[in-house]
């Protein structure tokens, strides 16, 4: 584990990563993938805000950010697209170059070919860069203001017109409340709060995971299916309210690995998972494509699942691990 991070973030990034996963193998999509998607991405985006570092200049904001989330969009997702314009154009669909590179140039969320999960990176580039010159013009209560009113704003949009915003931005009016709300977390000491609770009592803390946890299941069967990428948010209300419910689930759950299991190979698996996070944004769809061609014979069943799921993550980290340990890391923006 790297010196520095924070452990249960780390936990919690890839209990999202983890979920992420399972959630792309489409896996009874009306009741356990209802629940995966209302809060596994908005969790990134309040976990990021957990991390924001006011010191930080904008300038410095703005480079790393570009070097962490635009290389590797850059550079996976010309790859991809290039693949994608020659197949199509060998199959003599010229029309297709056209729409490939608005997809890639200004419109991620409409599916960069082979690798979906791509939008994530500029909307998380547009929301981190957007919270910081916010924060360098207001204190933390404006800031409530201003991302409540961009929150709103961002439930609002679909409504009015079907017309995405470039690099989805639209999307990004929403995220930016979920990052100022795990900014707030920080702020209020969350962590270190369920910290002191656990120290306590941890059957307390089991007690209140298990009841946020019943809470979120039947707030999010309350509303329609919840999809950031697709502004699809059904009831506002209880779209950001289940979304910060499962965000705080995953970090209830974060903090009685991070006590219990100490420095276990499970913890350390969990935390290089998270620090390789990037990896799983990039090529998550392909490694589990070709799993589900593999094990084609094994059918859909949960046996299947959990098989692919492992097969796929364990994959993933083998070649985020060679990559983090090579020159080419480069290509995840790594120095």
């Amino acid at each position: 584990m790297t010196c520095g991070r924070n452990t249960v973030l780390d936990i919690t990034k890839a209990i999202g990563i983890i979920l992420m996963v399972m959630g792309h193998l489409h896996f009874s999509e009306d009741v356990f993938g209802k629940y995966i998607y209302a809060f596994h991405m908005p969790l990134f985006f309040i976990v990021s805000g957990m991390l924001f570092n006011q010191a930080k200049t904008l300038r410095d904001t703005l480079v790393s950010r570009s070097r962490s989330l635009l290389i590797p969009y850059v550079i996976f997702g010309s790859f991809y697209s290039a693949i994608f314009i020659l197949k199509s154009m060998l199959a003599g669909k010229a029309d297709a170059v056209a729409s490939t590179l608005k997809v890639f140039f200004l419109y991620p969320v409409d599916k960069v070919p082979y690798e979906s999960a791509l939008w994530f990176l500029p909307a998380m580039f547009i929301t981190s860069v957007a919270y910081a010159g916010l924060r360098k013009v207001m204190d933390i209560k404006w800031a409530t203001v201003v991302t409540v009113a961009s929150g709103a704003i961002g439930f609002i949009y679909p409504h009015l017109t079907d017309v995405r915003l470039p690099w989805g931005i639209d999307t990004a009016l929403v995220a930016l409340l979920f990052f100022h709300t795990g900014c707030l977390m920080k702020h209020c000491n969350l962590v270190e709060r369920i910290k002191a609770l656990r120290r306590k009592s941890t059957w307390l803390l089991l007690v209140l995971t298990a009841a946020v946890f019943a809470l979120n299941i039947f707030l999010v069967f309350m509303n329609d299916k919840v999809n950031l990428r697709k502004v699809e948010y059904g009831n506002p209300l209880l779209a950001y309210v289940n979304a910060v419910a499962g965000t705080v689930i995953c970090i209830l759950i974060a903090i009685l690995i991070d006590s219990f299991a100490h420095e276990t190979g499970f913890k350390a698996l969990l935390c290089r998972i998270s620090e390789v996070s990037i990896v799983f944004i990039c090529i998550n769809h392909n490694v589990i494509h070709l799993f589900q061609f593999l094990l084609s014979f094994i059918g859909s069943g949960v046996f299947g699942i959990i098989l692919i799921t492992l097969l796929s993550i364990s994959l993933i980290l083998l070649v985020g691990h060679l990559i983090d340990r090579t020159p080419i890391r480069v290509v995840i923006g790594r120095k």
